[in-house]
């Protein structure tokens, strides 16, 4: 009586199969209607991710599909073979044979099915496994009739290499990795084009349970599995001479470590976000160089923790004779919210600071209105309504345009921007498409030099870059084709600025003073030039050499000052790390200057019209004190005071009570007082004119005799202010 109820069951299981064979004719009918009427919906399959790859093709960044899955295309013919011999021998060994339903499988099935009353082996096909993944349905005996189906339209309408193609494409391979190139980047940090046995058997065990196989999770379970898949299909593939024992030894030996990498990689994240966000392209080529752009972010990471907890840095590395960008920084920290940084910040517009300073000098010399050495007066001087100040109030009286360049002095960048015009200048930049945006409708100001403008990194690397080759300001080339990486795109538009101003900016901006201990060996092969914007909010360095260009910002993205950082201070000692980073360019003798490019640093040779800005000689006026001012009462301090004037011709001398100090170049001079008491200050410029003041210097602040002041620091703004609006500084 025990064996009744199973021969009942077998019985009914036989008379469903009979059942389904007694209507074989009509299913092959409706098939054909449905495949007319319902063909496969593939459009899951073509939901594809994409991916940032670097000029030697190593990916950058993936961006997941509209689903939220990492799939990826693939080629079949892109997969390493042994992994494709693995997974036929241990799926479907008669892939190649059958029509999407194995006869032979079905009917072993069935029998198990008959048996033994459970499913002991399934008949699933790679076709039908596709079809599934392409439809997913209930694992129930119509579900299963519908596969079936789904598999016999497949192969009706697709070559056995497409279907393989789809199943590569979308397999399942845990969490939401779906796809061989996915899970072999995710699970070993690198394609499918190599595998080792150890990693293409597990790649085929993945799929039968991504949950319960994931090698992060489930090491156990994932490396029996692997030991599953091997064992089972080295004889076939032994004897297709695709595996030897040796082989199989030392997969099964292999360590799962090496197969838990997590190493999807996230480099480049804000160009992807740029040139991924269309998605129209599911594999991206850019002329980034993955090994720098890693470098280059350490880099900055390594600055910005010296900053402030919200601070952040952006880079851009362009290759001067084909603009191509190698590194492309748009912030350290991308999933930080406290630093803000999904935010591209080589697109921010921000205020330039300095940094616009080289290109109106180099305007003015291309338009005859001045050269490198022109004298200019460096002293507190009102353009109508408008008087800059230099950083720290500090003037040098007459000295070379150059010199006056090299420094960042903010009057006379005002002064030869006045003299060009700021209307002329913008609409120089502007055809270059380099626009400015300007803080209101008004028209352009003299502010313009010193900041009072805003433009982005992009478009600053954009405008240095021409000034280190061809003066064109053609935008930069993110994308590098093969039949175009490594050609130089030249538009073939009239430079920014000519070859004679290019080479004198560069032989000024070469000489400038590098930070640290630097020295003569940074600068020379580097130009550059810093800046810092009102109220510290931009620190930034531009600089270049024969081969690159490099530009640094350093800030807050929300625009909120950080005091003490400075361009000098902060940008350049992170621009000067990524010049020691950069492959160095190739020695060669120095292009000989055009002509006239040297005489315009000899003043002896400048036509009279050239020798000074302006209708000041320069030698005109005597010196002038500037501080202390006449008669006050100043309280006496512990540090030395400061001596500022302005005007006449150095070297300057002072003298305290007639007694004199050492001869100064600068129009400045550190004086520490005995203590208290009246004291006459008096300053003599190198022609011998002289300009004095009376002072009293008191423990206490009193009246004196004449204008009555206290007066605790010079004239101007306090010490650690930020300058007035639009005044930068280096």
């Amino acid at each position: 009586m025990t064996g009744f109820p199973a021969r009942s069951r077998r019985r009914r299981r036989l008379a469903a199969i009979g059942a389904v064979g007694g209507f074989a004719p009509l299913v092959v009918v409706a098939l054909l209607v449905l495949d007319h009427r319902h063909p496969v919906d593939l459009s899951r399959a073509q939901m594809l991710g994409s991916v940032l790859h670097d000029r030697h093709g190593q990916p950058l960044r993936y961006r997941l599909a509209a689903d939220d899955r990492l799939r990826l295309p693939v080629a079949v013919d892109a997969v390493d073979p042994l992994f494709l011999h693995m997974l036929v021998a241990y799926e479907d060994k008669r892939f190649h044979r059958h029509t999407g339903v194995d006869p032979l499988a079905t009917l072993r099935a069935l029998g198990q099915w008959i048996r033994h009353g459970r499913v002991v082996s399934g008949a699933s096909t790679l076709t039908m496994q596709t079809a599934r993944l392409l439809e997913t349905r209930p694992s129930t005996l119509g579900g299963k009739l519908t596969e079936m189906g789904r598999a016999l339209q497949l192969e009706r309408a697709l070559s056995k290499q497409e279907i393989l193609s789809l199943y590569l494409r979308l397999a399942p391979y845990g969490g939401n990795v779906e796809g061989i190139s996915a899970a072999s980047q995710r699970w070993f940090g690198h394609g499918p084009e190599q595998l080792t046995p150890a990693e293409a058997a597990l790649l085929v065990a993945l799929p039968q349970s991504p949950t319960r196989l994931r090698p992060d999770r489930h090491p156990q379970a994932a490396l029996e599995a692997r030991a599953k898949v091997l064992r089972r299909v080295w004889p076939r593939l032994a004897e297709q001479a695709v595996l030897s024992s040796e082989d199989l030894r030392l997969a099964l030996s292999e360590p799962l470590s090496k197969a838990v990498a997590d190493s999807l990689p996230v480099l480049a994240p804000h160009l992807a976000d740029r040139l991924l966000a269309t998605g129209k392209a599911s594999k991206i080529n850019s002329c980034l160089d993955a090994s720098l752009q890693a470098r280059v972010r350490d880099i900055a990471r390594a600055a910005v923790r010296q900053v402030h907890p919200r601070a952040n840095v952006a880079v851009l590395v362009v290759d001067n004779d084909s603009a191509q960008v190698h590194a492309y920084l748009g912030g350290t920290h991308y999933f930080s919210a406290l630093r803000a940084g999904q935010v591209d910040l080589t697109q921010a517009t921000r205020s330039p600071g300095s940094t616009l300073k080289p290109f109106i000098y180099g305007l003015a010399f291309d338009r005859g209105l001045a050269a490198p050495a022109t004298r200019v007066m460096d002293r507190p001087t009102r353009f109508g309504k408008y008087a800059p100040a230099n950083f720290e109030q500090r003037y040098y009286g007459a000295l070379e345009l150059a010199d006056a360049l090299r420094l960042s002095l903010n009057v006379p960048a005002v002064a030869l921007l006045d003299a060009l015009g700021p209307t002329r200048f913008t609409m120089a930049l502007e055809a270059q498409g380099v626009p400015l945006a300007l803080p209101s409708l008004d028209r352009p100001g003299l502010a313009i030099a010193l900041g009072g403008a805003g433009t982005t990194l992009e478009s600053l690397v954009r405008l240095y870059r021409g000034l280190a080759d061809d003066g064109e300001t053609r935008p930069l080339q993110l994308l590098c084709d093969d039949d175009k990486a490594g050609e130089a795109q030249r538009s073939g538009a009239l430079p920014l600025l000519q070859a004679r101003a290019r080479w004198q900016l560069q032989r000024i901006l070469r000489t400038a003073t590098a930070p640290g201990a630097r020295g003569v060996a940074a600068r020379a092969r580097t130009a550059f030039k810093t800046g810092t914007s009102y109220g510290h909010r931009d620190a930034w360095a531009i600089g270049f050499d024969a081969r690159w260009t490099v530009g640094v910002w350093v800030g807050r993205p929300d625009g909120t000052p950080l005091s003490g950082i400075y361009g000098h201070g902060v940008a350049a000692p992170i621009l000067f790390d990524i010049f020691d980073a950069l492959p160095a360019a190739e020695e060669s003798s120095p292009a000989p200057p055009p002509a006239g490019a040297l005489a315009g640093f000899d003043g002896q040779r400048l036509p009279p019209m050239l020798k000074f800005l302006g209708d000041d000689d320069g030698v005109g006026d005597g010196p002038r004190v500037l501080f202390p001012l006449p008669d006050t009462n100043i309280l006496l301090g512990k540090m030395p005071l400061r001596l500022e004037s302005t005007g006449g011709e150095p070297p300057f001398t002072w003298l305290v009570d007639g007694a004199p100090m050492a001869p100064t170049p600068w129009p400045s001079q550190q004086w520490q007082p005995s203590g208290p008491g009246f004291f006459q200050l008096t300053v003599v410029d190198a022609r011998g004119r002289a300009d004095r003041v009376n002072v009293q210097l008191s423990q206490t602040v009193a009246p004196s005799a004449g204008r009555l002041r206290s007066v605790l620091k010079p004239r101007g703004r306090e010490e650690g202010d930020a300058p007035a609006a639009g005044q930068g500084h280096r």
